[in-house]
């Protein structure tokens, strides 16, 4: 068990037993307060000197969080003195401010550990975004994506082994590289079924036409697979990025439309559909 998670669950156990002794839920009599104070300094002892606490605190370097502990143990003689001469007001409330600072302390300690549940977080999001087999690319694009694929490898395990080494923040720094070339794979490498367009198109007019209905049949494609494919969540935030510049370019393109400005429209609708097709990419839809 990690330390800072026996320090809260002793802490916690503490606060609760108290809470018993003064409601009178314990089974007998109520104990007497010299009773009750006893078992307080008791319980804070034993996680004074606890020598995995007291390591933890060591390889910190987490300044706060060692001062509280040295506060709490200052405070803790100072309550055992006040207990020893029967003073058990003054002794129960420095044990009290004892009891919080060890509290706030394993909080500041527990940080590692959030780092860690952080770096699982991302190794699964990266590992959950499954990129589709494309075919059909050209020498290059075959090149340059086992090359993407090969860098993405190499920083998982770099992040692995950052991990293994406690080096959180740099573990997760790579694994957010390796997302975001995964990512610029989507943009880069076009579907191989993605729609081609015929040029011999009599107007730039009728070219126009067919590109914003196909379009529009994407965005349709988009909405209903968001609509019934579950999705993390850093995945949603990808494919909003994705869904919101294609509605941007879509209103752009429009613009021109309306200006008669067919030319400038057909580009702009061509990135729409490309950012519509890399959503359903990310969604492992075949299109």
């Amino acid at each position: 068990m990690q330390i800072t998670t026996l320090l809260l669950s002793l802490i916690f156990s503490l606060n609760v037993a108290m809470a018993q002794v003064e409601s009178g839920t314990e089974i007998g009599s109520v104990k007497s307060t010299s009773e009750k104070i006893a078992q307080k300094i008791k319980m804070l002892n034993l996680i004074l000197h606890s020598p995995d606490m007291l390591q933890r605190v060591e390889a910190s370097d987490d300044s706060v969080a060692r001062e509280l502990l040295a506060r709490a143990a200052e405070n803790f003689l100072k309550g055992e003195e006040y207990f020893d001469r029967g003073q058990y007001l003054e002794a129960e409330a420095v044990l009290d401010y004892v009891l919080r600072d060890l509290s706030a302390s394993a909080q500041l300690l527990s940080v590692p550990q959030q780092k860690r549940n952080q770096y699982h977080k991302f190794m699964e999001q990266l590992d959950a975004f499954v990129l589709p087999e494309w075919n059909e690319l050209s020498e290059q694009e075959n090149e340059l994506l086992e090359n993407k694929l090969q860098r993405i490898s190499e920083l998982r395990n770099r992040a692995s082994r950052q991990a293994d080494a406690e080096l959180y923040d740099a573990a997760i720094a790579l694994l957010e590289e390796a997302y975001g070339l995964k990512v610029a794979l989507i943009d880069t490498l076009k579907h191989e079924t993605m729609i081609v367009y015929d040029l011999n198109f009599n107007t730039t007019q009728d070219e126009y036409q067919y590109m914003i209905n196909r379009t529009y049949h994407y965005l349709d494609l988009v909405q209903i697979a968001l609509s019934k494919i579950d999705i993390d969540d850093q995945t949603r935030k990808l494919t909003d990025k994705y869904v919101y510049g294609s509605m941007l370019n879509l209103e752009i393109a429009e613009n021109f439309e309306l200006q008669g400005q067919f030319s400038e429209a057909i580009p702009v609708l061509d990135k729409t559909m490309n950012q519509l097709s890399a959503v359903l990419k990310i969604l492992g839809i075949e299109i």
